[in-house]
């Protein structure tokens, strides 16, 4: 795994909210870089509303940035007219968190799985049914089920179906948006070792996001550790998970539970997440850092490599 598929460089967007002279500017992701590299699993992990599912969303292109840049391979993402993406997007899958909103009610669920082939133009009816019923049993769901509804399914099995429309194009990059916070945890484990299976077999990449620390460590290869819009460290997961350098990291990995407790302090964060529209000077996280000096209130601090770690804390320049 030491060839990028996906590159991501000072990826920035921003949301208009409100209207007249309540009308804001909020910047949801601020200035994100990463790689993913070619059978890898990258995990985007933090609190709600940091800015990991517009950040997945804009890696591919489902909602465009307002400044960075997006290399897939060696194309251009950022620059790409609407047949160029179209035809990338073979290549760039998304499975949602809830499978059932993003499963059309009304369609069965054979016209689910034959949809993006239409939509590309590609095979004969007949070569479409028959890589729905090979879809199917790839994601481990009986192919006599394909004439039923979303709704005639359990939350795991219509996960699963999910699964199997981002496997209809052979694609090389998946991006998973929470895609098992919905499930029962026994669920939860089968979805996973199948997203893990499907790696081993296609040789697949993952933009794996959730906010549950567990199922990340679980799953990913790396992570990337999310607050207020920005990335703040970047680790392989062992790494990180055992030895985290920036504060909000230390805080995020001391809430998980453990068997053994007694070399772990449970770190509580003071205050709440600042307002994305009204973000505070130099560092974001500055306001609730239990390490916070007089620098980081007035300047951001840059990404530093430490070991195989990249840190954005002044506490490391």
């Amino acid at each position: 795994m030491t060839s990028a598929l996906l590159e991501v460089k000072n990826l920035k967007k921003v949301f208009t909210v409100g209207a007249g002279i309540k009308k804001k500017k909020v910047q949801a992701v601020r200035d994100v870089s990463f790689t993913i590299n070619k059978g890898e699993t990258f995990g985007l992990v933090g609190e709600s509303g940091c800015g990991k599912s517009t950040t997945g969303r804009l890696a591919i292109r489902l909602i465009e940035p307002s400044s960075g840049s997006i290399t897939f391979g060696e194309k251009d993402v950022t620059m790409a007219k609407e047949k160029e993406l179209r035809t990338m997007r073979r290549e760039m899958q998304m499975i949602f968190q809830d499978p059932y909103a993003s499963l059309n009610p009304r369609m069965t669920i054979e016209k689910i799985l034959t949809e993006p082939y239409k939509l590309q133009g590609l095979y004969t009816t007949e070569e479409r049914n028959k890589r729905v019923i090979s879809l199917m049993e790839e994601v481990g769901l009986r192919p006599a089920y394909r004439t039923r509804f979303p709704h005639e399914f359990s939350g795991g099995q219509r996960q699963r179906i999910g699964i199997a429309r981002a496997l209809a194009l052979n694609p090389k990059l998946i991006v998973a948006d929470e895609p098992v916070s919905a499930l029962d945890v026994s669920v939860q484990a089968q979805v996973l070792n199948l997203m893990i299976d499907l790696q081993e077999k296609y040789g697949l990449s993952y933009l794996f996001i959730s906010h549950d620390l567990s199922v990340v460590k679980y799953i990913c290869h790396r992570v990337g550790v999310m607050y207020l819009g920005e990335i703040v460290e970047i680790g392989p997961k062992e790494t990180l998970y055992e030895n985290p350098l920036h504060p909000y990291t230390q805080a995020l990995l001391s809430s998980i539970p453990s068997v053994d407790q007694r070399d772990r302090e449970r770190i509580i964060l003071s205050g709440d997440v600042p307002n994305p529209a009204n973000p505070p000077s130099g560092c974001s996280f500055h306001p609730r850092c239990p390490s916070c000096m007089d620098i980081c209130k007035i300047e951001k601090p840059a990404a530093k490599q430490i070991g195989d770690q990249l840190v954005s804390c002044h506490l490391y320049n």
